[in-house]
């Protein structure tokens, strides 16, 4: 709800403007969304941090993780924001030794909590997931600004054992936007059309991968 309707903008308020600032493209009938620009501007990412640490404070955690470049970015600047430690993982390399590389803070048998910007079907949250497993942390937790419900992603990662929150759902985003008249119903359905496309090519990529890599 925004200002016009009564009272002043909240942070999650904020946040699902600036997403649809940065990440929607809408030109015509067609929309697009690339989650990734999130992290472009400092007075966004300060904001998507507070409310990562507003959804992060309800989890045990000694240490969080990003998942992806993205997902690195706004972990790194929750980190900066709220003095929280971070590892970084370096997914599928090992050492010498065949042990598996994390540098920062953390050491094994610490609770880690792993940082997304968004969360498609869920293939590369759960790589995340078995390497810092098998690095010794212990990962139950993990958090992401938007869930795409086309991509059954907080499902996946159920059957692994790690409960997903997320800040918002793409479904509530655009029923969000279209309430305030931010967007219209037409361009609402094609940013879902296109998320579904992009659900099931992930998912079509992921079947021709060997299963222990998840993905190619």
């Amino acid at each position: 709800m925004d200002e016009a309707q009564g009272r002043e903008m909240t942070l999650r308020d904020r946040v699902a403007m600036s997403i649809l600032e940065r990440c929607f493209m809408c030109d015509g009938e067609a929309c697009t969304v690339a989650m990734g620009n999130i992290v472009g501007r400092p007075r966004d990412l300060q904001m998507v941090s507070a409310l990562l640490w507003e959804m992060l404070q309800r989890r045990e955690r000694d240490c969080i993780a990003g998942v992806t470049p993205v997902g690195t970015c706004l972990a790194t600047a929750l980190a900066l924001d709220m003095n929280t430690p971070q590892v970084f993982p370096f997914i599928g390399r090992y050492s010498t030794s065949g042990k598996c590389i994390v540098h920062g803070s953390g050491r094994p048998g610490q609770r880690v909590v792993l940082i997304s910007h968004d969360v498609v079907n869920g293939a590369s949250m759960i790589e995340a997931v078995l390497y810092l497993r098998e690095a010794g942390f212990i990962v139950q937790d993990a958090l992401t600004l938007v869930s795409f419900e086309a991509g059954d992603g907080g499902e996946a990662l159920s059957d692994i054992d790690i409960s997903l929150t997320e800040c918002f759902r793409f479904q509530e985003l655009l029923d969000y936007y279209i309430a305030h008249h931010r967007i219209t119903r037409q361009h609402a359905d094609a940013a879902f059309k296109m998320v579904q496309a992009e659900a099931i090519r992930r998912v079509n990529e992921q079947a021709t991968c060997s299963v222990s890599v998840l993905r190619c």
